[in-house]
């Protein structure tokens, strides 16, 4: 978990504030925690941006408050209809969105990634 928060660290300092961090290719398998990271650790690695990580099966993602900010949500402490968030114990979103609870997030990123260049 280190090292995917260290680079999505180092992405943040080479891009300006505000500007989406996509990082893709993570597998919790793979991880020693055994999970994806949370909402709370993606804040903490990287508070100025909105951050989409996207999960090796490209079927779910981890994003933070920024970019739940960014695409103008709101963090719901339930999952609306047809979409997928996983919760914590206390019922609020990790930040880990699966099938249909992504695609806002993809269609924001992709959009900025776009019109940035």
């Amino acid at each position: 978990m280190g090292d995917i928060l260290a680079r999505v660290r180092e992405r943040a300092t080479e891009i300006p504030a505000g500007e989406w961090v996509v990082a893709e290719g993570y597998d919790e398998r793979w991880l020693v925690e055994g999970r994806a990271p949370t909402l709370a650790e993606l804040d903490a690695a990287c508070p100025n941006h909105p951050v989409l990580l996207v999960h090796f099966s490209y079927h779910e993602v981890v994003v933070n408050t920024h970019a739940h900010e960014k695409m103008g949500l709101r963090l719901h402490r339930f999952d609306p209809p047809g979409r997928q968030i996983e919760p914590d114990r206390r019922g609020w979103p990790t930040g880990r969105m699966i099938e249909n609870a992504a695609a806002p997030f993809y269609m924001g990123a992709i959009r900025a990634l776009r019109y940035a260049r």
